[in-house]
């Protein structure tokens, strides 16, 4: 289909739109989730039948570090946040589906980068395929339950975009002269 990367064992089949940096994008998301599901699964059949059965992650856990790892964060990525989070768009985290559960997980995994460091990333991505528990990876690397650092996430993001919005006035108040 049109648009999109499709993958299909470790071959990836890449939409090109005369867009360079859509192009590298989707040639960096297609690896990683290439190599994420070779690092999770298993690389015969057997491992991925059986660790397809014991490891169950989430689309924004996996679909999101794929879009992590694709594209740079960016001031229109984090305008799309402000957004989501300010609407209340976001509040409902494990309700997520498609494209709002993969961005949502992209900014999840560039705030654990930004506030426990990139290297919290693979510790994470290890331990959860060593335990086969999504939620001990976090746990084990992070000191906090996923559903803690969820809502960690969430407050931070909240306050930050509250804090902005509150601190801009309208322009138009500025030009007002008050009457003596």
């Amino acid at each position: 289909t049109g648009g999109t990367t499709k993958i299909i064992g470790n071959k990836m089949f890449i939409y090109f739109d005369g867009n360079h940096q859509h192009l590298i994008k989707q040639i960096r998301e297609g690896i990683a989730k290439i190599c994420l599901e070779g690092m999770m699964y298993g690389g015969n059949i057997q491992e991925v039948l059986q660790n397809a059965v014991l490891l169950n992650l989430p689309d924004w856990y996996t679909e999101g570090l794929a879009s992590y790892v694709g594209e740079s964060w960016s001031t229109e990525l984090d305008n799309k946040l402000r957004d989501g989070i300010l609407s209340g768009k976001y509040k409902k985290f494990n309700r997520l589906s498609g494209a709002d559960a993969k961005f949502a997980g992209q900014s999840v995994w560039y705030y654990i980068s930004q506030n426990y460091g990139a290297s919290a990333i693979p510790n994470i991505l290890y331990l959860t395929r060593v335990n086969r528990s999504m939620e001990s990876g976090f746990s084990f690397v992070l000191g906090k339950p996923l559903r803690q650092i969820l809502n960690d996430w969430y407050q931070f993001y909240f306050d930050l975009y509250n804090k902005d919005s509150a601190g801009k006035s309208n322009p138009a108040d500025s030009d007002i002269i008050p009457l003596k």
